[in-house]
């Protein structure tokens, strides 16, 4: 399914002066699809750690040195990290949220090394932790559930999107286009913008 944030995130690729990204956003709306899928579209080899599932690698990212670090990951995951061409992908951040504050000497040590850390209610676990954050070193996006437009778009409704984004305030909509798009508006807020609810519904 289509997601608007993935230009963001492109965008965020893009950059000369690239920092580390933290994706935020509630559970389920899909962060861990959407940095896959961006790997995927860029052609980079994803170095995937889910702190969750895997609690004992938040030890590795006490460490201050980025290439220690990325030595450690290649012998565990069995393969070479090419920094130029690989994401460092953090998941579930929140559990060990004192690697936040580490991120920096990626920028500083290892910038070409692109790198993402997805987390949910992250604002309501740094309350808890006492720890300077890298301010100027990380970059944020939050991540919403998914709007009416991409809500259409997973539906096939690619016309009615255009139509939406092409009509003015001050224009007139044909009556039936009107209800047409009403109905799939009570349809959105019955389903909700949760990615897997609107797969299912589509």
């Amino acid at each position: 399914m289509k997601r608007f944030i993935s230009h963001n995130l492109n965008d965020w690729f893009e950059k000369n002066d690239r920092k580390p990204v933290v994706l935020r956003g509630a559970r389920q709306v899909g962060k861990t699809w959407l940095v896959r899928d961006f790997a995927k579209s860029r052609n980079l080899n994803l170095v995937e750690i889910n702190f969750e599932r895997q609690t004992e690698y938040s030890e590795i990212f006490k460490e201050k040195s980025p290439q220690n670090i990325l030595i450690t990951l290649e012998r565990l995951k069995g393969f070479r990290i090419d920094k130029s061409k690989s994401l460092l992908f953090l998941d579930e951040i929140q559990k060990a949220p004192h690697i936040l504050a580490n991120l920096r000497w990626f920028y500083e040590e290892a910038a070409e090394l692109a790198v993402i850390a997805t987390g949910s209610l992250l604002d309501f676990v740094l309350q808890d932790h006492q720890f300077s954050m890298p301010v100027g070193r990380l970059s944020y996006l939050f991540m919403e559930p998914m709007s009416f437009k991409e809500f259409l778009l997973a539906l096939g409704e690619e016309i009615l999107v255009e139509c939406i984004e092409e009509t003015e305030i001050h224009f007139s909509v044909n009556e039936n286009i009107h209800n047409k798009l009403m109905n799939y508006f009570i349809d959105y807020s019955t389903v909700g913008g949760m990615p897997a609810a609107v797969k299912e519904w589509a």
